[in-house]
């Protein structure tokens, strides 16, 4: 979970896949993860962290930074609020870029996660800054409702109605 720097000392970060989009455009400020408490409690209030858009092990590139707004919490996902959470989430966006999630629209989607009762930890954040990397990727993005066959990960993408 720790990046290393050159000095041995890890750096933390998130990685955001299929969401990192909305990060970038500033249009999620919430995520919701299933962590062990010991790595949890490396993240606290306050604190600036890395954002990559997969992994950085498996290639991904750091497209910025984030602040969080608080430490991780524990929440159950059947308390997960329409549209608040939908939007903090990053669905609104990838709904208005007509991107799917797990094949689904993401509204769908939303309603089932809801729906599972999952106990996961919610990290609150802002948008920092970004990376060159990111500033190219909000670039292209700048004008656009929908995106191009392709996103961030190189996946083909599949819009609603087209």
């Amino acid at each position: 979970w720790d990046a290393p720097r050159a000095s041995g000392v890890g750096i933390m970060w998130i990685s955001f896949a299929h969401t990192t989009d909305a990060v970038i455009m500033d249009r999620k400020t919430k995520t919701r993860r299933d962590w062990v408490i010991s790595h949890v409690k490396k993240f606290r209030a306050d604190q600036v962290v890395d954002f990559w858009n997969k992994n950085p092990r498996n290639g991904g590139l750091k497209m910025g930074s984030i602040t969080l707004a608080k430490a991780p919490y524990l929440e159950n996902t059947r308390h997960l609020a329409y549209p608040e959470d939908y939007e903090a989430e990053g669905f609104a966006f990838m709904e208005e870029c007509g991107i799917q999630m797990a094949g689904m629209p993401p509204l769908i989607f939303f309603q089932r996660w809801k729906a599972e009762k999952v106990l996961l930890y919610v990290v609150e954040f802002r948008l920092h800054l970004l990376t060159e990397a990111g500033s190219r990727r909000k670039s292209e993005l700048q004008g656009t409702v929908s995106h191009d066959q392709v996103d961030l990960l190189g996946n083909e993408v599949k819009h609603e109605g087209k």
